[in-house]
């Protein structure tokens, strides 16, 4: 993912992949290029995680959580790791959401973007539950608020989210990077956008929590589901979250063109009007 709201686009360059796959889908995964999903490995990668995106304030901090776990209680509080369900302390088997949100408040990175993909049934937990996995806390400095702060979650608090098969994924990924090895793939970071004030075509959240229910429901599987309720929150609901790369294409006039297909950058001015409606700003 690139982001425009850096003074250069910059690609995410660190990435840690921890997976808890089924025995008969090991073989499925690229050798050496992810680790399991136990509670060791995931406290390592979220300190390692939380030193990389404190090494400059123009860092782009992403992270992403799916799984079965459910989140629980105001505002996707803990997703469960795989082994949560076979040991007596449920909650240390976590990952704490909302702490390591708050924890990032003080990260130098200034643009924070989080995906979770798990239910989050309103739930309160047990007495003694609590705790779970998150960053260590940073030092108190001066500095400027989180510039940008995006949440992506496939679930608002009571409601449940699916798992399409080993092939698709989950509901929220295949809407949000389209149908794996589809021909003509739409998927939302690519196309859920809008032009903005410098005249150029950026993903934004405003665009993306509209689309990205009915994104989810073009899926076969989800057509008679119901439950399903994602919710996009943004400090600032217009800004682009991404500009993607290389440009999508929508059909709309361009006669100049001699097609029906166009070029966003292009013909970006012209193409507006064959975008889905703007806001009032």
């Amino acid at each position: 993912m690139t982001s425009p709201l850096l003074e250069a686009s910059r690609q995410s360059r660190t990435v840690r992949l921890l997976l808890s796959p089924a025995p008969e889908e090991k073989h499925l995964l690229p050798e050496d290029k992810w680790q399991e999903a136990t509670l060791d490995e995931v406290g390592d990668a979220l300190d390692a995680w939380q030193d990389d995106y404190d090494s400059h304030r123009h860092n782009e901090a992403i992270l992403y959580v799916g799984g079965h776990g459910v989140a629980t209680t105001d505002g996707a509080q803990w997703v469960f790791l795989s082994r949560a369900g076979s040991v007596g302390e449920v909650y240390r088997y976590s990952v704490n959401l909302v702490s390591i949100q708050d924890r990032m408040q003080q990260c130098r990175a200034q643009h924070n973007i989080y995906i979770f993909d798990c239910c989050a049934l309103s739930e309160t937990p047990p007495v003694g539950g609590g705790g779970g996995l998150t960053i260590r806390g940073f030092e108190p400095r001066q500095q400027a608020k989180r510039e940008t702060v995006v949440v992506i979650r496939a679930a608002r608090d009571g409601k449940v989210t699916h798992a399409l098969g080993a092939s698709e994924g989950t509901a929220l990924s295949w809407a949000l990077l389209g149908p794996p090895n589809a021909p003509t793939p739409e998927p939302l970071l690519r196309t859920a956008g809008e032009v903005l004030r410098d005249g150029l075509f950026a993903i934004t959240p405003y665009r993306l929590n509209e689309e990205l229910l009915p994104g989810m429901r073009k899926n076969r599987k989800m057509r008679t589901v119901a439950g399903n309720e994602p919710l996009v929150q943004a400090t600032v609901s217009d800004l682009g979250i991404a500009r993607p790369q290389p440009p999508p294409k929508f059909r709309g006039p361009a006669v100049s063109l001699g097609s029906d297909h166009t070029d966003c950058q292009e013909v970006w001015r012209g193409l507006a009007t064959s975008l889905p409606r703007q806001r009032e700003r």
